[in-house]
């Protein structure tokens, strides 16, 4: 019986360990140090993890509403089939009270856009080149996290099929240098 007790209470353990990046209440190395304060105002923390009161830590996200916005409002200008929205991506240090703090890695966006024709691929590569020079116009202040995140495309037409294409905005800078339209679309594509 005893052996079946802690052969579970392991299975448990292990499997709680597996839902965390980092394992059961590690806290974040001082070089991995969550984003300061002062970028998190959307959001502040209900807790400070200390030696006394661990944590796990989670994959979470968190919505950018004024960043969503003023994306939102930009991409409405190019064309009102245009919408969007930014979150920030991170990891949520759940305390055993249940408390959570939340520390931001990134921020992505996603992005829906209206299309005539799905096979138009110079439509839609032109379509993410215009997206991304919004999205690099966007105040880096507003951004939360350390690392560069990545936006999501939704093609949909009227008859609503669609298509999505999820680039890296590190990716999109090293590899699309002066490109547009249909070779854009092709680089991004078969990118690692």
């Amino acid at each position: 019986m005893k052996r079946r007790l802690l052969f579970s209470y392991v299975c448990i353990a292990l499997l709680l360990g597996a839902c965390s990046p980092r394992g059961p209440g590690i806290k974040p190395k001082a070089s991995e140090s969550p984003t300061p304060a002062s970028t998190r105002t959307a959001f502040p923390p209900t807790t400070t993890p200390t030696a006394e009161s661990p944590c796990s830590f989670v994959w979470a996200t968190r919505d950018l509403p004024d960043l969503s916005d003023r994306l939102s409002k930009q991409l409405q200008a190019i064309d009102t089939a245009a919408t969007g929205s930014a979150y920030a991506y991170g990891e949520e240090c759940v305390a055993a009270d249940g408390s959570r703090t939340f520390s931001a890695m990134e921020t992505d966006f996603q992005i829906q856009i209206g299309v005539r024709d799905l096979s138009d691929r110079e439509s839609l590569g032109n379509w993410i080149a215009g997206v991304m020079t919004v999205i690099f116009g966007l105040p880096a202040s507003d951004m939360q996290g350390p690392r560069s995140g990545r936006a999501e495309f939704e093609f949909r037409t009227a008859d609503s099929e669609s298509r999505r294409l999820n680039v890296g905005l590190d990716e999109y800078k090293a590899r699309s240098s002066g490109l547009s339209g249909a070779r854009l679309l092709e680089v991004l594509e078969i990118a690692p």
